[in-house]
C-alpha cells in the first residue's frame, strides 16, 4: 500500500499532468518543471518507496526531455530538504492513515539541515529562466551526486550507518546514529526552521 501510494502521488501525480499539457507546451515552446529530490539519486536509508518514486520521476523526465527536444524544456528539480510534508514528518503510517510523526522524521532528516520553500523558489525561478536541466539545492547536496557517481560503496555505507540503528528496526529506529546527533547538539533550534518544530505528533488527517 505504502508503494502504491507513494507511486500514484509522485510519480503518476507528475506524468498525468504533462501528459494533458503536452500539446499546449509544444505549441507555446513552453518548459515543464519538475519536482524529483536528490534521493531519486542519492539512496537514503528507510525511505525505499519514497527513494524509488522519485528516483522514477527523474527517468521518465530525462526520456521525455530527449524525446521532446528543443520543442519543450524540461526543469527537473532535485531538492535536498526543505519545509515540506516530508520535514514536517507528515506520511503514511502503519495503520494506512497519513499523519505526523516527528520520531520518524527526526530519524530521517536527522541533523541536515532544513531549507525554506521561499529560497528554494528564487533559486528554482532564476534557474528556469536560464532553460537550466537540473536544479539541486542547497548546493551543498552537489558533492553526493558526484560521490554517487564515483563511490556508491561509500554512499551504501553512510547511509546505513548514518540512518539505520545497530538493532536494526527493532527499536523503531529510535536508535539511529541522525537521530542521536540532532538530539546531542540540540539540532532542531538552528537545523530546523520554526514552521517545522513543533507539529501534533501523529495527528491523523482528518
Amino acid at each position: 500500500m505504502a508503494a502504491e501510494y507513494m507511486q500514484d502521488l509522485n510519480f503518476w501525480g507528475a506524468v498525468y499532468p504533462t501528459y494533458f499539457a503536452l500539446p499546449y507546451l509544444k505549441a507555446s515552446r513552453g518548459n515543464i518543471v519538475v519536482t524529483a529530490s536528490v534521493a531519486g539519486r542519492v539512496p537514503t536509508a528507510r525511505m525505499s518507496f519514497y527513494n524509488a518514486s522519485k528516483g522514477a520521476v527523474i527517468r521518465f523526465y530525462e526520456t521525455l526531455r530527449a524525446e521532446l527536444g528543443s520543442h519543450v524544456h524540461v526543469t527537473i528539480l532535485t531538492p535536498g530538504y526543505v519545509v515540506s510534508n516530508l520535514t514536517k514528518g507528515k506520511g503514511l503510517q502503519k495503520d494506512g492513515h497519513v499523519g505526523i510523526d516527528e520520531e520518524a522524521r527526526d530519524i530521517n532528516v536527522g541533523p541536515m539541515p532544513v531549507g525554506k520553500t521561499e529560497s528554494l523558489a528564487e533559486v528554482v525561478v532564476a534557474s528556469v529562466r536560464r532553460r537550466d536541466y537540473y536544479v539541486t539545492w542547497p548546493g551543498w547536496y552537489w558533492p553526493f551526486h558526484m560521490v554517487m557517481c564515483a563511490a556508491p560503496e561509500l554512499v551504501d555505507w553512510f547511509s546505513r550507518t548514518f540512518y539505520v540503528s545497530k538493532s536494526g528496526d527493532q527499536d523503531g529506529g529510535g536508535g539511529a546514529l541522525s537521530k542521536k546527533i540532532l538530539e546531542a547538539v540540540g539540532g532542531k533550534k538552528f537545523l530546523y526552521p520554526q514552521t517545522i518544530r513543533s507539529q501534533t505528533a501523529m495527528a491523523p488527517n482528518n
